[in-house]
């Protein structure tokens, strides 16, 4: 009988949002059953001296990363020539660069502001309505706030 050769998977999430433990649970789920060691990197509380000294004694099959705004871990990403999988928009900067296959994974961020405001209306008959952006204004909350304001322009409110 062969034998199933462990996989080390680097996973390098916001642990402080939610939406990144349920990625991580979903993520926990695959590795049980597909032979995966998982090395988890919580970038909330990372520094970026702290993140280049980690990435450097790396050995990882494959990286899952949430996004890319620490200039050190792009420039890893970009030479690694193991496979990524990114969560978050289509980064082209490295896209056109790297050699190794690199996928993302995205939410249809306009149509999540949409659902927002229908949301809202099937509440009842309000008479105003109100989007709080993210404080940095970034590329999510701009995407549901212009999906938000259309969706609600759309139907006369």
């Amino acid at each position: 009988m062969r034998k199933t050769r462990i996989k080390t998977i680097s996973v390098m999430l916001r642990l402080s949002f939610a939406t990144h433990r349920d990625i991580l649970y979903g993520i926990s789920s695959y590795a049980k059953t597909h032979h995966w060691r998982l090395h988890l990197i919580n970038l909330t509380d990372f520094t970026e001296a702290k993140l280049k000294d980690m990435i450097a004694m790396d050995a990882s099959d494959g990286y899952i990363i949430s996004d890319c705004e620490s200039v050190a871990v792009r420039n890893f990403l970009l030479r690694t020539r193991r496979p990524i999988v990114m969560f978050g928009p289509r980064d082209e900067r490295l896209c056109g660069k790297r050699t190794a296959p690199t996928a993302f994974v995205d939410e249809n961020q306009f149509e999540i502001g949409q659902f927002a405001a229908r949301y809202l209306l099937s509440l009842g008959r309000f008479r105003s309505f109100g989007f709080v952006p993210h404080v940095r204004h970034n590329y999510c909350s701009d995407a549901r706030e212009r999906g938000f304001c259309d969706q609600l322009a759309a139907l006369g409110k």
